[in-house]
């Protein structure tokens, strides 16, 4: 695993120096955004049919540096909140499927998320529309007893719950300039926390720069 982050961490560097080849006169700005959107639940296969698609919510700031020869980049950090409705119906199709007697929170599942992330953007002007790319790592926090599964002894049959948890994810997306220093943008994100469970989203929101 600390090999895995080591090398995510050499690619947003040589990305960063492979973007940020500066033009002369152009300067560093900062970048905030607002986002909302739709999480999916993916794996494992209990949290995908008992925890279905809910909202995401963000608020994010970051640095962008001057324009190179592939575009830009904008190292920023992401503060995220994903709701997952519980589905009752969904959790005990899967209980039949399996055979199992099994004990639910009967509650939505709650993360929040702190994310470093970086985006490469391919333009060399941000007075373009352009496509994006995003890699980042960080934390999963799930609130206590938000979701849980348990045995007819009341053993935990999943780790959901537990706290604290490193996270990886990858996404993609367009932005849309509306004036020189707002714009709008589409994404979708794939989200791996590890030894937990994955899900992706899809939404949008707001990016202005001071």
């Amino acid at each position: 695993m600390k090999y895995f982050t080591l090398s995510i961490f050499i690619f947003i560097s040589l990305t960063i120096a492979a973007y940020s080849q500066e033009d002369i006169g152009e300067e560093s700005s900062l970048e905030f955004s607002l986002s909302a959107g739709i999480p999916f639940s993916y794996t494992p296969e209990e949290f995908s049919d008992g925890w279905k698609q809910g909202r995401n919510i963000g608020i994010g700031g970051g640095l962008v540096f001057p324009a190179g020869d592939l575009g830009y980049s904008t190292v920023y950090l992401t503060i995220e909140n994903a709701n997952f409705s519980y589905d009752e119906a969904g959790l005990a199709e899967w209980k039949t499927r399996h055979g199992i007697a099994l004990q639910s929170s009967h509650d939505d599942l709650n993360v929040t998320s702190f994310f470093i992330d970086y985006k490469g953007t391919f333009a060399g002007s941000r007075n373009s529309i352009a496509p994006y790319f995003l890699i980042g790592i960080g934390v999963n926090s799930v609130a206590d007893e938000s979701a849980y599964l348990i045995d007819s002894v009341g053993t935990p049959i999943n780790d959901i719950k537990d706290g604290l948890g490193i996270a990886w994810r990858a996404g993609a997306g367009i932005d849309v300039p509306l004036v020189e220093s707002l714009a709008i943008f589409g994404e979708g994100k794939f989200i791996v926390a590890v030894n937990k469970f994955q899900y992706f989203t899809l939404g949008g929101g707001i990016r202005w720069k001071l």
